[in-house]
């Protein structure tokens, strides 16, 4: 994917907060509202006897991707959970064919364990360098280099439920996508 030039770039928000504070919400909120063509990628938990026991990537294409669990014993750890890297890599280019005719692309939520996958760290920058809109849940808590590099980009929009109720993190977006005419 060629790198945009200033003039051509497209929307990038990232909502941040603490876990439970609405950035999946308010996400969700956003992409029902839009008349774009969207490419969503989302991380969901695994439960299992009502605990969470690993997390999965559910693709555009409605597959679950699991990529971490607690009982991963041979990979490597971060927290309790054994993660894959791979996983993520490995969807690269399936999600380049996806974004290919897409307006937005959508990811919630860019952990710490997505900056061990070097393909798809590289990929999501590109997204933020290119015309798309490109909407972001972040889980701050634990930030790796990825997580910082996107966070501290000069041209993304960075909403923090710590200090931004969730309705008013929608009203902002929903203005910025009226603007680029993705409603």
């Amino acid at each position: 994917m060629p790198k945009a030039s200033d003039e051509m770039r497209g929307i990038n928000v990232a909502v941040t907060g603490p876990r439970g504070s609405g950035k999946t919400t308010v996400l969700k909120h956003i992409l029902e509202q839009l008349t774009a063509n969207v490419v969503a990628l989302w991380s969901r938990p695994l439960v299992v006897d009502g605990r969470v026991s690993g997390f999965a990537l559910r693709t555009p294409d409605g597959v679950l991707h699991p990529f971490a669990h607690v009982n991963w014993h041979l990979h490597p750890r971060f927290m309790r959970y054994g993660h894959e890297a791979a996983v993520f890599d490995n969807l690269v280019p399936a999600l380049r064919r996806w974004v290919a005719g897409a307006d937005v692309f959508a990811f919630d939520e860019l952990g710490v364990m997505e900056d061990s996958a070097g393909s798809f760290g590289r990929f999501l920058e590109e997204l933020l360098d290119s015309p798309l809109a490109v909407f972001l849940a972040v889980k701050q808590e634990f930030q790796g280099d990825l997580i910082r590099r996107v966070l501290g980009r000069e041209d993304l929009i960075l909403l923090d439920l710590r200090t931004l109720a969730p309705d008013e993190a929608r009203g902002e977006i929903l203005s910025l996508c009226r603007e680029a005419d993705l409603l």
